[in-house]
């Protein structure tokens, strides 16, 4: 009778549990993430910022401008800008992670990763431009920071879309 009853109270701990766990996995599945930006030939792993305030944005990493294309609306390219040089107070292990600083080091053929709302979208580098302007509105993602500290000229890569899953 005794082992009767340990095996039934320790049943009921067990299914106690497995309810528990179940519904952490629930909500961590429910649980959004934070738009990532990764350009893994330069090191870049960025999260994106979709603030209106691009200002207050880039000191954190990349910036989506508004009113134009998401990974999941395409109406429009996604235009992400980032700091090449960043702020005096990044240290170096960030300035490589969070900023454009090596953009120039990417080239066609190369791939682009977003992690947009639990997906990740693949993009592949088909033009290269430096310019004041964006050139091309035909782009699925058009990733630009400047050439120079001081300088109208920005560096700007335009990519299409290959994969998302």
């Amino acid at each position: 009778m005794e082992k009767e009853t340990f095996f039934k109270n320790i049943s009921h701990y067990y299914a106690v549990i497995g309810v528990v766990i179940l519904a952490i996995s629930i909500v961590l599945i429910l649980i959004p993430t934070a738009p990532y930006i990764i350009l893994d030939k330069i090191g870049v792993d960025s999260p994106i910022s979709t603030d209106a305030d691009y200002t207050t944005a880039l000191k954190n990493g990349a910036w989506m401008v508004p009113d134009y294309g998401t990974p999941t609306n395409g109406i429009s390219p996604i235009i992400i800008a980032a700091h090449r040089f960043g702020y005096i107070y990044w240290d170096n292990a960030t300035r490589k992670k969070i900023s454009f600083y090596n953009l120039p080091n990417m080239h066609v053929g190369d791939t682009i990763q977003i992690i947009w709302e639990q997906r990740t979208f693949t993009y592949q580098i088909y033009a290269e431009d430096e310019n004041t302007y964006i050139t091309d509105y035909s782009a699925n993602l058009i990733l630009y920071t400047c050439k120079y500290l001081d300088s109208p000229v920005r560096i700007f890569k335009y990519a299409k879309l290959v994969t998302s899953d």
